[in-house]
């Protein structure tokens, strides 16, 4: 009498085994490489949250320069940050400007001073107004 002794996996087994890890990859890579970039526009925006920080505490320090103006920029050049801190998540540097904005309302016989700061990358948005 004759033995059968079959031992192991048929091809179809192991080709089914291997697509369903191909699938499982493809998903896992897909929901890394969203997160990695996710992160990156995290990273980016609190850089820019760091850079308006910076120009509020240059604001600040030379408000001389700021009177008579409703808006002004200050080059990101001209604030207190290193290289490092002025390159966004993929390695490249950030120009751009820290816009100043200033509203002032008469309420009563009072003058009310809001004043705002926010990043800008386009010179067109300091109507003419560069400090530094």
């Amino acid at each position: 009498m004759k033995k059968n002794n079959n031992k192991g996996f048929t091809l179809i087994e192991l080709l089914a085994v291997v697509v369903i890890l191909l699938a499982i990859s493809v998903m896992a890579i897909t929901s890394i490489s969203a997160a990695i970039e996710r992160n990156k526009a995290q990273q980016d925006e609190k850089r820019q949250a760091l850079i308006v920080s910076q120009g509020e505490l240059y604001y600040d320090l030379h408000k001389n320069k700021f009177s008579g103006k409703n808006v002004a920029c200050m080059p990101v050049g001209i604030l207190d940050l290193t290289a490092d801190d002025l390159k966004n998540s993929d390695g490249n540097p950030m120009g751009g400007y820290v816009r100043y904005y200033k509203i002032s309302k008469i309420i009563g016989n009072k003058e009310n001073v809001n004043v705002s700061f926010s990043y800008v990358t386009d010179e067109s948005e300091c109507n003419g107004n560069i400090i530094g």
